[in-house]
């Protein structure tokens, strides 16, 4: 198991048991500034939009990217 976030004001856990995420090997983004230009991380795409992509890590951090930062 993994703790994927934490909501202290209404005594919430998200975990998961997903296997990919719970063996992950690559660092964990848990605040923005765990977040470096040109990491490599893993993250869940959680829309698609024009602009570009929105991006969520643990604790729902999220991140926007554009489509030329993608590319």
């Amino acid at each position: 198991m993994k703790v994927l976030s934490v909501d202290v004001v209404n005594s919430k856990l998200l975990l998961t048991h997903k296997k990919s995420l719970v063996s992950s090997k690559m660092p964990c983004v848990a605040s923005y500034s765990d977040l470096q230009t040109g990491a490599v991380i893993e993250g869940c795409v959680v829309s698609i939009k024009q602009t570009g992509l929105v991006i969520a890590f643990y604790n729902n951090v999220k991140v926007s990217a554009s489509q030329s930062a993608v590319e």
